[in-house]
């Protein structure tokens, strides 16, 4: 009687279900999700055998367990409209936004670590859910998992910087662009501890308990969101940056700090950038652990 019930609902292919309107793909994926969430995962396991773990803003879910288990849900019920293949059930769920994209991705790669010290052998593939599809105002979530969820930052090209050392040429001399105050609202407004802090192709990182801003990258963008300027006006806005304190010096030659990346399975690259004490001054009270794929080459003297 239940499985005829949520079948009506559903527009199942059952006899009693013929007579009601079927209901759209998105809510048949929705109500498989939070069937399968509310009454059979198993979240937040300290030391092995979770669905998925939920941190304060997200809800992690083992990426083709919950493929599999969504489709033989749906059938189970009698819908019968489901993808065979995982990565097209996974273009439906970003299509109608039933999970949140790691850019133009349905899948994260990601680093777990319970408090009581354990974590994978290796990264796990996981989705990634904003709570409130799961559970409503009224229905009573999980505690938070007790560790940390870190996603993994691919590697990029080391961009191309101008030495501070080097004379700039002639920018002009936007106000908007100059001022620190402008600058450092304009990243905390951008910056969420959350989903922009140590992603992949990520701007702001956390490395050794500093912020870590990659150059030219996070000045092009401010200088392209704050006044449409896509030539060199980010040089203005790095030059004012490095020169108002905020920066620390790497030696007394730069500002311009490297990190390696060291990702699995990925040929060690660098990044350049400025470093920042006291990230909270940016991200507020909720830090993010520092980026286990991120190594602060040591400033030469």
């Amino acid at each position: 009687a239940d499985k005829a019930s949520v079948a009506r609902y559903l527009g199942g292919n059952i006899k009693t279900a013929l007579a009601q309107k079927p209901s759209s793909f998105p809510q048949q994926l929705l109500t498989a999700l939070r069937s399968l969430v509310q009454n059979e995962y198993r979240l937040n396991n300290p030391e092995c055998g979770s669905d998925g773990w939920l941190t304060e803003d997200a809800l992690w879910l083992i990426s083709k367990t919950t493929a599999d288990r969504v489709r033989a849900w749906l059938l189970q019920h009698g819908v019968a409209s489901v993808p065979e293949n995982n990565n097209r059930l996974f273009d439906e769920l970003l299509t109608h936004q039933l999970i949140v994209a790691n850019e133009d991705k349905a899948i994260w790669r990601c680093i777990i670590r319970s408090d009581k010290g354990w974590s994978p052998v290796e990264p796990l593939t996981l989705l990634r859910l904003t709570p409130s599809v799961i559970w409503g105002q009224d229905d009573q979530r999980p505690a938070c998992f007790d560790g940390d969820v870190t996603p993994i930052i691919e590697a990029e090209p080391a961009p191309e910087l101008s030495a501070p050392t080097q004379p700039l040429p002639e920018i002009a001399d936007d106000p908007r662009l100059g001022d620190n105050n402008n600058f450092l609202q304009w990243l905390k407004n951008h910056t969420s501890p959350s989903t922009t802090v140590n992603t992949r192709n990520g701007k702001v990182h956390v490395v050794e308990n500093h912020l870590f801003l990659i150059s030219p990258g996070i000045f092009k963008i401010y200088a392209s969101e704050t006044t449409g300027d896509t030539g060199d006006g980010w040089k203005l806005a790095q030059r004012m940056f490095q020169e108002s304190g905020l920066a620390l010096r790497c030696n007394d030659d730069s500002f311009i700090w490297t990190c390696e990346v060291c990702a699995p399975q990925k040929k060690n690259s660098q990044l350049k950038g400025f470093l920042m004490e006291a990230p909270g001054r940016v991200l507020g009270e909720i830090i993010p652990v520092n980026n286990p794929w991120l190594k602060l080459v040591p400033a030469m003297e």
